[in-house]
């Protein structure tokens, strides 16, 4: 409150500057001609067994059909076992009920996919019963959680604000479609608006609550663009969101006329990739998330690696604090790569 206009103005492109920083990193600002993707990996530990879980909201959705491809790969390497389970809804009660089950099996070890903080306690709560937690997707330092493997969301969001001006020009009414509820959107959205306010030709016009639903979707798309004709761009920062842009746009008679950015690499986001209804997706790692999760909760529990005499007396740790399972843009030029084999 109280500080100069000039430093504000100052902060403000100092923050915009380290978010473009970022954001090169990934390696996706140049072109929608090229996906690609970063991360870094945690190292593999010694086989030492055990049984991990991955517990999750939505379970049968696509999006964790690589998940699961993670907990194989993860089981074929390490010689472990895993198991996936969850309510298949969003449902954050049946989210926390389905952990305090998965705790009482005894794992060796707990993978957490989760939105909000309600699901803290249940994270102390395994760790306090000797079951060591990674989370994935969406992290809460304040949890005490063992490890976090997932995408940094703002310099996700932040790209994609870029790539519009790239693919529709400096100029670019845009409608945002998102569900509020959800942290790691919350910050993909904030990393979003960052980039469109570097370019004063970019600009939101309507920002929609999809309630991470395919049909109310659809609904707020369509009633966004009826009372905004002007709009010739969508931003899809959910899963469910991109398909249900491209029915609203294909019912209104905008085929062509109005750019879709979507979210993961589901079926019909890849199909609408392929067939220009989707200008490009951006989909982070739930395999790479699922996989390294197992690799670090396994350097924790039998590895050798220590940086203080007594790790556990000292209560440190040698994980790191957190591990950017990256991000790939998906366009034409690479979308076949990306079609999930049967």
């Amino acid at each position: 409150l109280g500080q100069p206009t000039t430093i504000y103005r100052e902060r403000k492109d100092s923050m915009n500057k380290k978010l473009i920083g970022i954001a090169i990193s990934f390696a996706m600002v140049s072109a929608l001609l090229l996906g690609s993707s970063a991360h870094s990996a945690s190292a593999a530990p010694k086989v030492c067994g055990g049984t991990y879980e991955y517990v999750t909201m939505l379970s049968s959705i696509d999006y964790f059909t690589d998940a699961k491809n993670g907990l194989k790969a993860a089981e074929k390497d390490f010689g472990v076992k895993t198991k996936f389970s969850g309510p298949t809804e969003n449902d954050i009660n049946g989210l926390l009920q389905s952990i305090d089950q998965a705790i009482a099996r005894k794992p060796a070890g707990l993978i957490l996919l989760g939105w909000g903080t309600a699901l803290i306690p249940s994270i102390k709560k395994a760790q306090k019963a000797g079951i060591p937690v990674a989370l994935v997707n969406t992290d809460f330092p304040e949890s005490g959680r063992a490890a976090f493997v997932g995408a940094n969301n703002t310099a996700w969001g932040f790209t994609m604000g870029l790539t519009i001006k790239n693919a529709v020009g400096a100029t670019s009414n845009i409608i945002v479609v998102r569900d509020p509820g959800l942290s790691n959107v919350a910050e993909r959205f904030a990393g979003l608006k960052s980039a469109i306010s570097s370019v004063p030709g970019l600009k939101i016009i309507a920002d929609v609550n999809d309630g991470s639903d395919t049909a109310k979707a659809t609904q707020a798309v369509t009633a966004a663009l009826l009372k905004n004709p002007e709009v010739n761009t969508v931003v899809a920062l959910t899963g469910v969101a991109g398909p249900a842009a491209v029915t609203a746009i294909r019912e209104a008679g905008l085929t062509g006329k109005v750019k879709v950015f979507a979210v993961n690499r589901d079926a019909a986001i890849i199909k609408g990739v392929q067939d220009g209804s989707i200008t490009a997706a951006f989909a982070e790692h739930p395999q790479v998330e699922a996989y390294q999760s197992i690799s670090m909760l396994q350097q924790q529990k039998c590895g050798s690696l220590q940086i203080s005499n007594n790790d556990k007396s000292a209560k440190i740790s040698s994980l790191p604090n957190g591990v950017d399972a990256g991000v790939t843009a998906i366009t034409k030029a690479n979308a076949s790569q990306f079609i999930r084999k049967p």
